[in-house]
């Protein structure tokens, strides 16, 4: 897990990484306490191949044009 971030008691979002096979998946979870646990209500994910490096995800970003 990256971060957790609490709205309050019982709902909070979650930011997870992980590698699975070839590819790097970034997760942002909803969570809520129902019955005493935590359930994921919501996820949107982004994933990009591993052999991408950060370097060229921040050279391949567009620049605004002042």
């Amino acid at each position: 897990m990256v971060s957790i971030e609490f709205a309050g008691p019982v709902t909070a979002m979650a930011r997870v990484e992980c590698k699975i096979g070839p590819r790097l998946f970034t997760d942002f979870l909803t969570l809520v306490m129902v019955a005493g646990r935590w359930q994921i209500v919501a996820k949107v994910f982004h994933y990009e191949s591993a052999k991408v490096s950060s370097a060229q995800l921040t050279s391949a970003t567009p620049k605004s044009k002042d």
